[in-house]
């Protein structure tokens, strides 16, 4: 959930500009506006508003749904280093299952391997065989196979 108020005051908090927060978010300038003049929860798509919250948490606000006492509510996130470094670590396990699959795909089929643009197959090789993301995976606990 998220209320055209909470989008508003993140965007203050953090003093973004709505073309800003649209290219972060990956949404158009007329989207944002049109949400800001909303009152309440925002009448969106789901997707766009995932996108919105991702966006703002990453530049380091935090939102409350509010209780029966309080509404929901904005503030900085208590710890944005924490924040990105998790983002970070979800987004290149992700990147190194994707990665292990195509390599699988690949292996015995040559000519799907032609098929692989050279710029991607480079970072398919370097996720792979670098050796202190397999170190990070190991010491997080994580097999090669799930995220």
């Amino acid at each position: 959930m998220l209320t055209a108020e909470q989008l508003r005051a993140a965007r203050a908090i953090l003093r973004l500009e709505q073309k800003t927060l649209a290219e972060r978010a990956g949404v158009s300038v007329e989207t944002i506006k049109r949400l800001e003049h909303q009152t309440g929860l925002l009448q969106a798509n789901f997707d766009t508003i995932r996108r919105l919250k991702e966006a703002l948490k990453l530049a380091g606000v935090e939102f409350a749904g509010g209780g029966k006492d309080i509404g929901p509510s904005v503030g900085p996130a208590v710890d944005r280093l924490a924040v990105l470094i998790e983002q970070i670590d979800h987004h290149v396990i992700i990147a190194w299952n994707l990665a292990k699959e195509l390599q699988d795909l690949t292996r015995n089929d040559a000519e799907l391997q032609a098929s692989v643009p050279k710029e991607m197959a480079s970072v398919v090789e370097a996720l792979i065989s670098n050796f202190r993301i397999k170190r990070s995976f190991q010491w997080r606990g994580r097999s090669k196979g799930g995220a």
